[in-house]
């Protein structure tokens, strides 16, 4: 792959950051001692991108005193700058028209923020048209949320809302045609309103479900997380994971089981887990299990067999590193789980946030169940399906599906 230019949006003033960081432009607020605009670089730098134009305005010198022309990072760096504010879109537009005609594609970046995700991956699910990608959050109060439909285009901008239950957001990572740029008018205007709005009404705009750590420098309590995390985070390596349902998969399916005595271990998963720790996989459990929202049992009770079945597996030898259950229905007789979810499977909001905590190379990774909705709804993630007690008659073609416990464990085998 061609990895394109990266435009990096530098121009913010740090307005609510004032008082807690020098009076330098936004993504030059340090972070352990080093411009938190540094750590973006070297993260793509990291995953192949050498080219890069900082879009820069008020306190331009600063910026450019510090990176020059990027040679002492190996990176080829040059500069945009705004004589005057030209609004997200205006800057964007100015940038790309420096650029040689043969520049067709450009990755973009907001500069206060960070998003860990795989950026190859990303470009590569855009099919090069023009894209956004989306983080799972399970709290929208700070944001607005963006919704997508199942060819990934993007159908809805919403406001931000405190009623707001889960969703994606606009992670601040785009990839921009050139030719999509058109329709913004001459001068100051927004990307986001007068190219990603318009697009998205003309089905022509992708959102592309990503994993990572989201970082936001832009109040005082997220730059603090910054300063005390953000380091140590970047150093992590990402590892491929299997995603493990959990009835059917770990232990015997019984309907809406929830005492840990009716628990009942598949042994042939024990050598599964095994297997995948050996080679450097995360082992992560993620369950549907709508019987706390319907009343049957509590999510005290739930977590007491997810305790009892993780702590049979590891006197097995079999470690299991997280565990993520989804209590909602849009059926739930609890208000508080009751409505569409995210996190509810076939949807990848559990996975999604598995690989926000646990850096994870989503394109190695794995998810196993005994049911269709066991087919999370993410494009590239391999899936293995066990018949036993359901239909999987629907399955889609791309999914492996083996007869009985035994054979998964001998597919696991060969495929890690």
């Amino acid at each position: 792959m061609t990895l394109p230019r990266t435009l990096i949006l530098a121009g913010g003033l740090g307005t609510r950051l004032s008082g807690v960081i020098p009076k330098v432009p936004k993504p030059m607020a340090p972070i352990a001692g080093v411009p938190f605009l540094e750590y973006q670089i070297k993260f793509l730098k990291a995953q192949g991108f050498r080219r890069f134009t900082l879009l820069t305005g008020h306190l331009s010198e600063i910026i450019e005193n510090h990176f020059k022309n990027g040679s002492h990072l190996d990176v080829c760096i040059d500069y945009s700058i705004e004589k005057e504010p030209l609004g997200t879109g205006g800057a964007i537009r100015r940038a790309i028209e420096s650029t040689e005609p043969s520049e067709t594609n450009f990755l973009v970046l907001n500069g206060d923020s960070l998003f860990t995700a795989d950026v190859k991956r990303f470009l590569t699910l855009s099919q090069n048209q023009t894209s956004l990608a989306l983080k799972y959050s399970h709290n929208l109060s700070r944001f607005g949320s963006v919704e997508i439909d199942s060819d990934l285009m993007i159908s809805k901008f919403n406001e931000k809302s405190s009623d707001a239950r889960d969703g994606y957001i606009n992670a601040g990572l785009y990839h921009i045609r050139r030719e999509d740029l058109d329709i913004l008018p001459l001068g100051k205007s927004s990307i986001e309103k007068d190219v990603f709005e318009p697009l998205s009404s003309a089905k022509r705009l992708m959102g592309v479900p990503c994993g990572g750590k989201f970082v936001d420098i832009g109040t005082p309590e997220s730059y603090d997380w910054s300063q005390d995390h953000l380091p140590s985070w970047l150093n992590l390596k990402n590892k491929p994971a299997l995603f493990l349902d959990r009835d059917g998969i770990l232990i015997r399916h019984k309907p809406y089981l929830h005492k840990p005595e009716e628990i009942e271990l598949i042994p042939e998963t024990i050598e599964v887990i095994k297997n995948a720790k050996k080679r450097g996989y995360w082992v992560i459990v993620v369950t549907n299990q709508s019987g706390v929202g319907r009343g049957y049992f509590t999510e005290q009770d739930c977590a007491r067999v997810n305790q009892t079945i993780n702590h049979l597996f590891l006197q097995n030898g079999a470690e299991i590193d997280a565990w993520y259950a989804c209590y909602d229905h849009p059926e739930a007789e609890n208000k508080d789980y009751r409505g569409h979810s995210l996190r509810r499977k076939p949807q990848p909001g559990m996975l999604l946030q598995a690989s926000e905590d646990f850096p994870t190379d989503l394109t190695r990774s794995f998810m196993i169940g005994d049911n269709i909705t066991d087919q999370i709804e993410l494009p590239d993630l391999r899936t293995i399906l066990v018949s036993g007690d359901f239909d999987l008659s629907k399955a889609k073609d791309s999914t492996c599906i083996c007869n009985n416990a035994q054979e998964l464990s001998q597919i696991i085998s060969q495929l890690l």
